[in-house]
């Protein structure tokens, strides 16, 4: 299965990165392992993580995977089965509604 990073995803996982080098270079790699290990687990099982009830009422089914303990992937299953689309990396300390208005926002 092929997996597609939205820019703004890409962005998200460049930031936390980079926030948590400025901290210390170990932790920093290990949250960007956890992610990308996270997603690559997704290409070979999709359907593993559970549709993200945040998101439900949305157009697309979105399914959200706690792939470090602060931190969640975001994706959705495109509608051929084909492609895993990486949504948004989430911050699960963050408040929930703007995991709403952030997809949202990107949907448009």
């Amino acid at each position: 299965m092929v997996i597609i990073w939205r820019p703004e995803a890409h962005e998200a996982l460049k930031s936390i990165y980079d926030f948590y080098l400025g901290i210390e270079e170990k932790v920093a790699r290990k949250i960007l392992t956890a992610i990308l290990e996270a997603v690559d687990r997704l290409s070979v099982f999709p359907e593993m993580a559970p549709v993200e009830q945040l998101l439900i009422g949305e157009p697309e089914e979105f399914r959200s995977i706690v792939a470090h303990e602060l931190f969640k992937v975001v994706y959705a299953i495109d509608k051929t089965g084909e492609k895993i689309v990486i949504v948004d990396i989430w911050d699960c300390r963050r408040d929930p509604v703007e995991l709403c208005e952030s997809v949202q926002k990107k949907q448009k």
